[in-house]
């Protein structure tokens, strides 16, 4: 990996750290709503993933997919045991959002979630390492250039949401 290339792993990586962040803490807000009491879901596929007996597919679709990047990245910056690294990052980064959803009481702190982000995390580290073997030495640049597209995209999306919160 180039210098120039790690630079901009770096560099997407904290920026979807940051969006990751904002999604999550701030459900996508500019501040941070506080819910009427702490809520910690400690059942799998309970509370938050299940609404009047019926499961969120969608919520749990877009826990997965949403931590697919964060394998992904961690897996380029840490080179041994990509799928290792994958795992425990996801989910240990997974706990501590769940963590600091229960502490702000700023979200429910749901098991469900933490399974479904580093079941994500997982899928990405086996992503990074397909797009490793098809790719060769190009493969950092094939996903430091997914990561521009999605952030100028997930861009686009907050100008949008920030244009809709103060003009309507």
């Amino acid at each position: 990996m180039t210098k120039r290339s790690k630079i901009v792993s770096i560099i997407l990586f904290l920026i979807y750290i940051l969006l990751l962040t904002w999604i999550i803490i701030y459900k996508m807000d500019f501040v941070l709503t506080k819910m009427p009491c702490r809520s910690l879901n400690l059942v799998p596929l309970q509370g938050t993933a299940k609404y009047h007996g019926h499961y969120d597919y969608k919520e749990l679709f877009f826990n997965v997919i949403i931590f697919i990047p964060f394998g992904m990245f961690i897996s380029m910056v840490i080179k041994r045991f990509n799928l290792v690294a994958a795992f425990c990052g996801g989910f240990f980064l997974s706990v501590i959002y769940e963590a600091v959803q229960y502490v702000l009481v700023c979200g429910v702190a749901d098991v469900t979630d933490v399974i479904t982000n580093t079941a994500g995390a997982l899928i990405g580290g086996i992503v990074y390492l397909i797009i490793k073997a098809i790719f060769k030495k190009n493969h950092i640049k094939v996903i430091n250039t997914m990561g521009m597209m999605v952030f100028i995209i997930l861009l686009m999306f907050g100008a949008i949401s920030f244009i809709g919160f103060y003009w309507f």
